[in-house]
Protein backbone atom coordinates (compact mmCIF):
# COMPACT_ATOMS: atom_id res chain seq x y z
CA UNK A 1 0.00 0.00 0.00
CA UNK A 2 3.02 2.39 1.01
CA UNK A 3 5.36 1.47 -1.54
CA UNK A 4 3.96 3.78 -4.55
CA UNK A 5 3.62 6.84 -3.11
CA UNK A 6 3.83 9.61 -5.60
CA UNK A 7 7.07 11.72 -5.48
CA UNK A 8 4.90 15.20 -4.92
CA UNK A 9 3.65 13.41 -1.77
CA UNK A 10 6.32 12.09 -0.57
CA UNK A 11 8.01 15.35 -0.94
CA UNK A 12 5.67 17.07 0.95
CA UNK A 13 5.49 14.86 3.79
CA UNK A 14 9.13 14.81 4.20
CA UNK A 15 9.06 18.76 4.46
CA UNK A 16 6.30 18.70 6.97
CA UNK A 17 8.24 15.72 9.12
CA UNK A 18 11.16 17.99 8.62
CA UNK A 19 9.30 20.70 10.15
CA UNK A 20 7.80 19.13 12.54
CA UNK A 21 11.11 17.22 13.91
CA UNK A 22 13.35 20.28 13.79
CA UNK A 23 10.71 22.81 15.66
CA UNK A 24 10.40 19.80 18.74
CA UNK A 25 14.55 19.66 19.06
CA UNK A 26 14.71 23.53 18.87
CA UNK A 27 12.58 24.26 21.41
CA UNK A 28 9.53 26.36 19.31
CA UNK A 29 6.73 26.26 21.70
CA UNK A 30 4.07 23.84 21.31
CA UNK A 31 1.65 26.69 20.63
CA UNK A 32 3.42 27.80 17.53
CA UNK A 33 4.69 24.31 16.32
CA UNK A 34 2.62 22.13 13.62
CA UNK A 35 -0.35 20.29 14.90
CA UNK A 36 0.62 16.72 13.20
CA UNK A 37 0.30 13.25 13.77
CA UNK A 38 3.28 10.59 13.82
CA UNK A 39 4.23 9.31 11.06
CA UNK A 40 2.91 5.92 12.45
CA UNK A 41 -0.52 7.28 12.84
CA UNK A 42 -0.44 8.95 9.48
CA UNK A 43 0.15 4.81 8.31
CA UNK A 44 -3.06 4.07 10.44
CA UNK A 45 -5.32 6.17 9.10
CA UNK A 46 -4.65 5.98 5.70
CA UNK A 47 -5.36 1.77 6.47
CA UNK A 48 -8.41 2.74 8.46
CA UNK A 49 -9.69 4.98 5.37
CA UNK A 50 -8.63 2.34 2.64
CA UNK A 51 -11.00 -0.21 4.62
CA UNK A 52 -13.76 1.85 4.97
CA UNK A 53 -16.81 1.79 2.76
CA UNK A 54 -16.33 3.92 -0.52
CA UNK A 55 -17.45 7.52 -0.63
CA UNK A 56 -15.99 10.38 0.05
CA UNK A 57 -13.93 12.08 3.14
CA UNK A 58 -13.95 15.02 5.16
CA UNK A 59 -11.26 15.56 6.81
CA UNK A 60 -10.77 18.80 9.42
CA UNK A 61 -8.03 20.12 9.56
CA UNK A 62 -5.67 21.88 12.06
CA UNK A 63 -2.25 22.10 10.76
CA UNK A 64 -0.38 21.80 7.63
CA UNK A 65 -2.37 18.76 5.84
CA UNK A 66 -0.33 16.09 6.83
CA UNK A 67 -3.33 13.79 7.80
CA UNK A 68 -4.92 14.54 4.74
CA UNK A 69 -1.73 13.67 2.40
CA UNK A 70 -2.71 9.81 4.45
CA UNK A 71 -5.86 10.16 3.73
CA UNK A 72 -5.10 10.37 -0.06
CA UNK A 73 -3.66 7.37 -0.44
CA UNK A 74 -5.82 5.60 1.03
Amino acid sequence: MFHNIPEVVKKRMEYLEEIDRRDRLDGTPRIKRLRQIPHETGKFISILAACAPKGEFLEIGTSAGYSTLWIALA
